[in-house]
């Protein structure tokens, strides 16, 4: 039973794309339900940097709500 979207609701109905394994290379683009996907180069060096970065947020946070928790 298909449903259809209400006034307004438009834009939040999910996009269905085609996933299948198409080629077993992860560095070759590949074509699911009619697009083009490119993969983006992606190092450990730059998988570690965002790390460090979300790691940094967490412990400025934390900080943060520590110091005003204490002062409040």
């Amino acid at each position: 039973m298909e449903q259809k979207p209400e006034d307004g609701d438009e834009d939040a109905q999910a996009t269905k794309i085609d996933w299948k394994i198409i080629e077993d290379d992860v560095d070759k683009p590949f074509v699911a339900s009619g697009l083009e996907f490119v993969p983006m180069p992606v190092t450990t060096t730059s998988v570690v940097k965002q790390y460090l970065i979300l790691l940094l947020v967490c412990l400025l946070e934390w900080c943060y709500l520590a110091c005003y928790s204490m002062f409040r």
